[in-house]
């Protein structure tokens, strides 16, 4: 009986969407607590939320910093429903989940993005703001088949939210 060779790490993940760009909605639920951390004399307004990754079937445990000039830090801290050992390739290189990532949220001040309000019209005078934000990590089992050199993911997140005053 015959068998087939072992699929290699790159090319499972591969099989899974690594190394294509891919886009995914995501959710993001703040529970606002408010609380203020002081770190290294500054003080800080910190609070926790979910980050659903619906594709993934997926939510993740963030914490939310917010800084003077308009941008949120968000930090995945632990997966709080879905599979943590599989199905992750496309954004880790890796079948599991990988905690710890931060990404740094800035607001950009561009007007040529416009955004559907609840009839489904365009406007530029939008009530939301967008932050923009990257992130990227080195996958650790992956390596470059010209060089042998190792392989970084890179992420973009997209965040609109309501600007102040019309929530």
């Amino acid at each position: 009986k015959r068998h087939p060779v072992p699929e290699s790490a790159e090319q499972c993940a591969s099989r899974n969407g690594f190394g294509s760009t891919r886009r995914y909605n995501v959710l993001l639920r703040i529970r606002k607590n408010d609380r203020q951390v002081e770190t290294g004399g500054e003080k800080e307004l910190v609070n926790e939320g979910i980050l659903e990754w619906p594709d993934f079937g997926a939510g993740i445990l963030v914490e939310c910093k917010y800084f003077d000039d308009g941008a949120v830090s968000l930090t995945e801290k632990q997966l709080v429903f879905g599979s943590k050992d599989s199905g992750w390739e496309a954004r880790f290189g890796q079948p599991a989940f990988k905690a710890g990532t931060t990404i740094v949220l800035s607001p950009t001040h561009t007007t040529s993005s416009c955004i559907a309000n609840e009839d489904g019209i365009l406007n530029d005078s939008s009530n939301y703001e967008e932050l923009l934000g990257s992130s990227s990590c080195v996958v650790d089992k992956l390596r470059n088949r010209a060089d042998g050199s190792t392989l970084r993911v890179t992420s973009e997140m997209r965040l609109l939210r309501c600007r102040q005053g019309h929530a």
